[in-house]
């Protein structure tokens, strides 16, 4: 049998593609984006009827912003990351074949930009998150 002395870890990262905006960390918060994205209601923010994560679990689901507040996750240092995911994939997995339309790409991101009322450029992002 054999004994591992020192740091064990489970954790798993994965690389990233984002078109989006690098905004300061301070300007605004994911539940203000999950509210000014149609995402959620107030009422759903009550934090005696959902659990602690639920935000959280909004950016997770298919078609929603990416949203990284804290380098670990992708953003840069100092900003939040809100953007649209191109590619998102771990060490196990491949890109998959996808064909994007970049005039819609621009147009949902433009979405993104006058509902949230970002000042920040449009530029890609790439980089390696932790999962």
């Amino acid at each position: 049998m054999k004994v591992r002395i020192g740091f064990v870890s489970n954790s798993s990262s994965s690389s990233f593609v984002v078109l989006g905006y690098a905004v300061p960390r301070d300007s605004v918060t994911k539940e203000e984006v999950a509210l000014k994205l149609g995402m959620t209601t107030k009422e759903e923010l009550d934090e005696e009827k959902y659990p602690e994560d639920y935000v959280d679990d909004l950016f997770y689901e298919e078609g929603a912003p990416w949203f990284a507040d804290n380098t670990d996750y992708g953003a840069p240092k100092g900003s939040i990351l809100i953007g649209i995911k191109l590619v998102d994939i771990s060490s196990e997995d491949g890109i998959l074949e996808q064909e994007i339309d970049f005039n819609s790409l621009l147009a949902e991101a433009e979405v993104l930009r006058t509902s949230l009322g970002l000042q920040a450029p449009l530029k890609l992002y790439t980089g390696t998150r932790m999962c």
